[in-house]
């Protein structure tokens, strides 16, 4: 397959997500450990292949151009949700601006392990098993609203007593020209190893 037609069908298969349907992008496998106030979530997330790089928008085209084909086999791999965004520049970061790590998380299907990026600014890496806390809100990648979202899980799992393991990161479920109002958001947050092992009460 050509990356164009790849990258035509992967458009075809995103025009539902404008309207909340996401039938055509498999979601990284995870489950529901804890659920806590204000609709925070404790999820484990399986094992898997990742890839990551630098650089906001830029980094998009990088890492969709290593799916479409831009790898060690030529292989075209399916696009998974969410995409993760780790962010470096100011308190209320922009989502898709500035010196953000991007990252897709690879279908089991992508092999194990994956091909090699093409791109040496593509890194591939496996990810353990993790236990993340997420929380899920709406609107559009400029609204400022991520900010606002990551302090409100830090307030809620700083009052249950759950430690965080580093910053916390931007998941996105949507295309760009989703309907803000019918977007999935996420901020979430990695937790410390033992918080993971003392996870099972609420």
């Amino acid at each position: 397959m050509t990356k164009m037609l790849y990258l035509l069908l992967t458009f075809l298969e995103s025009i539902p997500a404008v309207f909340g349907i996401r039938a055509f992008t498999a979601e990284a496998p995870y489950r529901v450990v804890a659920r806590l106030d204000g609709g925070v979530e404790v999820r484990a997330y399986a094992p898997g292949w990742a890839i990551e790089t630098g650089g906001g928008n830029d980094g998009f085209s990088r890492l969709f151009a290593y799916i479409a084909g831009g790898n060690g086999g030529g292989k075209t791999i399916a696009m998974t949700a969410p995409v993760e965004q780790r962010f470096t520049i100011g308190e209320r970061p922009t989502p898709g601006q500035g010196d953000a790590e991007m990252r897709f998380l690879l279908p089991a299907k992508a092999g194990d392990p994956p091909p090699n990026p093409d791109d040496a600014r593509v890194r591939l890496v496996h990810l353990p098993e993790r236990m993340v806390a997420a929380l899920r809100y709406s609107g559009s990648f400029g609204t400022g609203r991520f900010g606002e979202k990551a302090a409100d899980l830090r307030r809620v799992l700083a009052a249950t007593g759950r430690e965080t393991e580093g910053a916390p990161y931007f998941m996105s479920y949507d295309p760009p020209f989703a309907l803000p109002f019918l977007r999935r958001n996420e901020a979430a947050v990695d937790l410390q190893p033992e918080t993971q092992r003392n996870i099972s009460a609420p």
